[in-house]
């Protein structure tokens, strides 16, 4: 994260051009991690809270979403799932994990959409079973 010209010099000095990266910085509030397993979402989201300080997610932060949510509060979460089916089904990604990144105004950005998501952390913060989901799926594809 850059905040003015001098570091933007300074950093690029240690960087060659085919390393540089570009891209707007989101305020954000929050980051969800959603898995996706034959292009539908789990019925568990991972939400970390944004930390202005160090202009990322604290990974201490976080709740499992398990759905339906309790006391609604879904609609927002309904178009995080909506976006990450819809970008794992575009991509081809039986198995994805997308983040997907919540500005303070509601407004949502696909990060990146993983295509070799790493389960153990996703698995141990939810308590959800990614990999046998995932077998099942593949038995009833290809059974």
């Amino acid at each position: 994260l850059i905040h003015n010209t001098s570091q933007l010099k300074k950093t690029l000095t240690l960087h060659t051009k085919k390393e540089w990266l570009v891209q707007e910085f989101v305020k954000a509030k929050y980051e969800y991690k959603v898995i996706t397993v034959g292009y539908k979402a789990l019925p568990v989201i991972l939400r970390y809270k944004f930390n202005k300080k160090i202009g990322r997610v604290d990974f201490k932060e976080h709740k499992a979403l398990f759905l339906p949510l309790e006391g609604g509060g879904e609609e927002g979460v309904k178009k995080v799932i909506m976006i990450a089916e819809k970008a794992s089904k575009v991509l081809g990604r039986e198995l994805s994990k997308i983040d997907i990144l919540e500005d303070y105004m509601g407004k949502l950005y696909i990060l990146e959409v993983n295509r070799f998501p790493g389960l153990k952390s996703f698995e141990e913060l939810t308590g959800f079973n990614v990999a046998g989901e995932f077998v099942k799926y593949l038995e009833k594809c290809y059974n």
